[in-house]
């Protein structure tokens, strides 16, 4: 299959909507020491990078996080949430940055940062006030799925499983959830394991922000175990406390679940930018025959000293599928500094079958 990497200029000639439309955009860029929890009373979808903004007053819920070195350990402190609040125009791009006074330390987490705002067009500083994160009132509830998880429907509804972070309706929730990992087994042999489709059952109040967490097996007997009943549980990420959950094997999901429902299984590491044409799709807008993906890595590559953040460069795969076939996005993450810098111009991505057909390659 014919393969292609394009770069943001080239990426304008195919129907996914126009990068180059991104500096007409309105919103604001939060950096990466800064953690962004919520807008206007919603949680972010992404807590750092772009955030898309209508014009008017806004009211975000940040964190300042600032990571500390000690030799060859490293540590990850966080401040006490805060809110920023500000006017924003239409089509105006503003830039959120952060410097700490003094290091953050564990017995003193509530440094306040120098918070500046700035406009992208004039370099100019933008008026801002700081407030207590007490004075936001979160409205919606929401769940982080892990990168082995694979959300098929929530609450009847079919999901587009590329996205880690959903929003949740105040009462009782029902997730249907497949298990994706990989086990290690003797020396450097990996077996991947995909779990029967278990049916979640849950309740949330308004503002929740939960976990769901699924341990990868330790043993062979483990990893035969999860293909029936993955060892999953919930928590809340504000208290730290576990949330009480029904779960059970949908035996008869694969029978009842719609083609769109289980025609394409994206990892959290790959942004779908476009199917077939189509900006943001999703399984639905898949064909029979050949098809066109648009998509970019983004990923964390951690070392002793630093992380790594790899964005690539948008990448186009091409592909045939089969009637209705079930088809995954698979990649391969980066082992070394070398291969995370390379990652950013072209990173290991493959299209494959449910039978571990791979149909195209990035390599």
């Amino acid at each position: 299959m014919k393969l292609k990497l394009i770069t943001l200029s080239i990426a304008t000639a195919l129907s996914v909507g126009s990068f180059g439309a991104m500096a007409a955009q309105t919103g604001v860029f939060v950096p990466n020491d800064l953690k962004v929890h919520a807008i206007d009373g919603h949680f972010a979808k992404q807590s750092t990078g772009w955030q898309a903004l209508s014009s008017g007053k806004h009211t975000l819920l940040v964190q300042y996080q600032e990571r500390q070195y000690h030799g060859n350990r490293d540590r990850l402190l966080r401040s006490e949430p805060f809110t920023i609040r500000f006017d924003i125009r239409d089509g105006q791009n503003l830039s959120l940055g952060a410097h700490s006074g003094k290091a953050l330390s564990e017995f003193n987490l509530n440094v306040m940062p120098r918070i500046t705002l700035m406009d992208d067009a004039s370099q100019s500083s933008v008026a801002f006030d700081l407030g207590q994160a007490d004075s936001m009132q979160i409205k919606d509830s929401v769940v982080t799925l892990p990168n082995n998880i694979r959300l098929i429907s929530l609450n009847g509804v079919s999901a587009d499983s590329s996205q880690v972070i959903r929003t949740l309706r105040p009462g009782s929730n029902q997730m249907v959830i497949t298990y994706q990992g990989d086990y290690i087994q003797s020396g450097e042999e990996t077996q991947r394991i995909y779990s029967e489709p278990v049916l979640v059952t849950f309740e949330v109040t308004a503002g929740d922000k939960i976990n769901l967490n699924v341990r990868d097996p330790n043993n062979p007997i483990e990893a035969r175990q999860f293909k029936l009943a993955p060892s999953i549980s919930i928590d809340n990420q504000m208290t730290g406390q576990s949330i009480a959950f029904n779960s059970s094997v949908a035996d008869d999901l694969m029978n009842a679940a719609t083609p769109e429902q289980l025609a394409l299984s994206i990892p959290s590491n790959i942004r779908v930018i476009s199917i077939n044409g189509i900006a943001n799709g999703t399984a639905a807008d898949l064909r029979e025959g050949v098809n066109q993906m648009v998509v970019q890595y983004q990923d964390t590559y951690q070392t002793s000293y630093k992380n790594i953040q790899i964005n690539s460069h948008p990448v186009v795969l091409e592909f045939e599928r089969q009637g209705d076939q079930q088809l995954s996005l698979n990649v391969q993450r980066a082992t070394n500094p070398l291969e995370a810098r390379l990652y950013t111009s072209m990173p290991h991505i493959s299209v494959l079958t449910s039978q571990g057909e791979t149909l195209t390659s990035t390599r």
